[in-house]
């Protein structure tokens, strides 16, 4: 996969004629600007958009309303970088604990021969959360180009273990577990990728429309007079390419690809409704 470039987050500066506050500012030409934005970020958060054109011009509403959130054309804008990193807690559940403490992995054996002077290995500590009685995490691994779900068993620093070592708290069982993580997993990969993309489209609506402000400043409907003596951003394509669809993450839940090849019990699909996406757009 190509490297994603991430634009400068500081936009470049220029008189405008008019500053824009709200939607209420917006000509009706001017709010259908990002129409295919919103169809783009909806496409990559699973849920593209269907039905009336009432349906769009609620989605237009939302997107205007977050792109004037504390923002006009007078302000400075930022990128929302990448995306963040998952965290264990975010990707994973507790599901049972260490029976007793595990040994050391082959990799601090053979990084601890490597450091001995005279071919002699002593590790006589058990690495930090590996511990008997310290708790042991499960974590849907998915495997997109195979279209399956794996499932890692970690310690409390991501690191896998031998399960061996390792016991299901009561009333777990290794079904249940599989199918509490991928709820968990996908919960929180929804909020973590549908709010960046819709960041993202926020960010390519607010290039847009300064652009559309400097090239047809005659067509603001309600903008305050701006102060010439100011200097205020623009949109210049010379600085800032166009929108890099790359950029867009698609989702893909665990649940999706398990309902897809049949790998899911009964139990995580009744669950899957609290991933349901609704209308998670913007």
């Amino acid at each position: 996969m190509a490297p994603v470039i991430i634009p400068a987050s500081a936009q470049p500066r220029s008189n405008l004629s008019v500053i824009l506050s709200s939607v209420g500012d917006m000509t009706n030409l001017q709010k259908s600007l990002a129409d295919d934005i919103i169809n783009l970020v909806a496409k990559a958060n699973g849920i593209p958009l269907t039905g009336t054109q009432a349906n769009l011009y609620a989605k237009r509403d939302a997107l205007w309303a977050l792109v004037f959130k504390h923002w006009t054309t007078n302000d400075n804008f930022q990128h929302p970088g990448k995306l963040a990193e998952r965290k264990l807690v975010e990707s994973a559940i507790i599901v049972g604990r260490f029976k007793v403490d595990h040994p050391p992995s082959d990799e601090a054996v053979k990084k601890a021969a490597k450091a001995s002077t005279d071919g002699n290995v002593v590790l006589s500590k058990t690495a930090q959360g590996r511990k008997a009685g310290d708790p042991v995490w499960m974590r849907p691994n998915i495997k997109i180009n195979e279209f399956s779900v794996a499932f890692q068993h970690l310690d409390g620093r991501s690191r896998t273990i031998n399960t061996e070592y390792a016991e299901y708290y009561p009333g777990v069982t290794p079904e249940s577990a599989r199918q509490d993580s991928m709820v968990h997993w996908d919960r929180n990969e929804v909020y973590r990728v549908c709010t960046y993309n819709s960041k993202l489209g926020v960010f390519w609506a607010r290039r847009r429309l300064l652009r559309n402000v400097r090239l047809f400043p005659q067509l603001v409907k309600n903008g305050l007079p701006a102060n010439d003596n100011a200097a205020r951003p623009v949109f210049d394509d010379s600085v800032l390419p166009a929108e890099n669809l790359a950029e867009l993450i698609t989702l893909r839940t665990s649940i999706g690809i398990a309902q897809e090849y049949g790998e899911l019990g009964l139990h995580a699909a009744q669950k899957a409704g609290v991933v349901g996406l609704g209308n998670f757009v913007f």
